[in-house]
C-alpha cells in the first residue's frame, strides 16, 4: 500500500492557548508560514506582515507566525505574553502560534517537512535565523523559501534581473512542464513583456499565481 506524500495542510500544530490546531482548515489558501521572534531586528517585519495579510486576506492568502527561542534567546516569552506583545505592539490580525523548535532533534514536524521540500542556500536544510519564510500554494504544496532578510513588502528590489526570472520561473515548475498552472502563464507573459522586473516582482507575481 502506497503512503501518500504529506502536504503542508496534512499538520497539526498548537494554538497559543495550547489547542491543536489543525492546518487542515486551511487548505484552498495560500499560507504564509514564517518562524517569528519578539526581541529580533527583523520584528519590525510583523508590521509588513500584518500588511499583506490585510491586503490578501480576502483573496486568500493566510499568514501563520510561529515563534521560536531558538536563535540568540530572542524569543524568551511566554504564548501568553508573545500574544500581548504582538497585539499591543502591531495589532496583528493573524494568527500567532504557540512557540516551537524549528531546528534539531525537538523540530515540530511541520518545520522539518518545510525545510525537507525547500532547503536553503547550496542545498542546507536548516533554518538559519528567525523571520524566514516559506509560501505554500492551495494545495499544501512549498512553493518557495525566502530569507530573514527578505521583507514582506521589499523596498529595495533586487537588481539581479536574469537570476529573480529564473528562480521564478522554477518555482511555478514552468521547466517541469507542470499542466497545474493555469493563470501563471499569464502571469508569465506579463513577466515578459516587463524589462526592468526583479526579484521584488518575482515575490509579488508568485503569490498573485498561487491566488489565482
Amino acid at each position: 500500500m502506497t503512503v501518500p506524500l504529506l502536504g503542508v495542510y496534512d499538520f497539526t500544530v498548537s494554538a497559543a492557548d495550547g489547542r491543536d490546531y489543525a492546518l487542515a482548515g486551511l487548505r484552498g489558501n495560500v499560507s504564509l508560514i514564517v518562524n517569528t521572534a519578539s526581541r529580533c531586528g527583523f520584528t519590525p517585519q510583523y508590521r509588513e506582515l500584518n500588511l499583506l495579510h490585510e491586503r490578501h486576506y480576502d483573496a486568500g492568502l493566510r499568514v501563520l507566525a510561529f515563534p521560536c527561542n531558538q536563535f540568540g534567546a530572542q524569543e524568551p516569552a511566554t504564548d501568553a505574553q508573545i500574544q500581548e506583545f504582538c497585539a499591543t505592539e502591531f495589532r496583528i490580525g493573524f494568527p500567532v502560534f504557540a512557540r516551537l523548535e524549528v531546528n534539531g532533534p525537538h523540530a515540530h514536524a511541520l518545520f522539518r517537512h518545510l525545510k525537507q521540500a525547500q532547503p536553503g542556500l547550496l542545498g542546507t536544510q536548516a533554518i538559519k535565523w528567525n523571520f524566514t519564510k516559506f509560501l505554500v500554494d492551495r494545495a499544501g504544496k512549498v512553493r518557495a523559501r525566502y530569507a530573514p532578510a527578505t521583507s514582506p513588502l521589499p523596498d529595495t528590489p533586487d537588481a539581479d534581473h536574469e537570476f529573480a526570472r529564473r528562480a521564478f520561473l522554477q518555482v511555478l515548475g514552468i521547466t517541469a512542464g507542470e499542466a497545474e498552472l493555469g493563470p501563471s502563464i499569464k502571469a508569465l507573459e506579463t513577466w515578459r513583456a516587463i524589462p526592468n522586473t526583479t526579484a521584488q516582482d518575482a515575490r509579488a507575481n508568485l503569490i498573485w499565481v498561487l491566488l489565482n
